[in-house]
């Protein structure tokens, strides 16, 4: 049987390292992950380095992301960005990555922003209405003392034109 490296690749040589393994060896435990198939080779025991057992646990905990796996909402809430769904039977509900979070807060403080911007807009154009009215009242009161003077300018010039008549027939 050929000497085979840690990863399951068969050597062609066996190296010093390989002569000595009573000294460098730390024991029968850290050689068990190997075991010998009919075919002459060594290979792994894919559960102790991280076969497809390993790395579903990983996916579980989403320590690894397949970014073209698309999350499907089935129900009616598609307006919040943290639900992917349902979690596995008999799985647990992870946290959301914190990428997510921050995007999700940045998010929320953009439509506080929004909103505080539209209510400044909302007092402002009320402030300016309020003063547009009151310009207006001011106007018209303008005019209305405009035309009370005149009417009293016109009364004193009828007054004289009585007054010059009653003279001239005096006279």
């Amino acid at each position: 049987m050929a000497p085979v490296s840690a990863v399951g690749i068969k050597r062609s040589a066996p190296s010093d390292h390989d002569e000595q393994r009573g000294i460098w060896c730390k024991g029968a435990s850290s050689h068990q992950a190997h075991q010998s198939t009919f075919k002459g080779k060594q290979v792994a025991d894919p559960e102790d380095h991280g076969g497809d057992k390993a790395n579903y646990r990983k996916r579980r905990r989403c320590l690894a992301i397949n970014i073209n796996e698309v999350p499907h909402n089935e129900d009616d809430d598609l307006d919040n960005p943290l639900h992917v769904g349902a979690p596995a039977a008999g799985g647990r509900c992870s946290q959301p990555p914190h990428w997510l979070l921050s995007l999700v807060n940045k998010k929320q403080a953009q439509e506080n922003e929004i909103i505080e911007l539209a209510e400044q807009r909302l007092r402002w154009a009320t402030e300016d209405l309020m003063e547009e009215m009151e310009l207006k009242k001011m106007r018209l009161e303008n005019e209305k003392m405009r035309l009370e003077n005149y009417r009293l300018l016109v009364q004193v010039k009828h007054k004289e034109l009585e007054l010059n008549l009653a003279r001239s027939k005096r006279i």
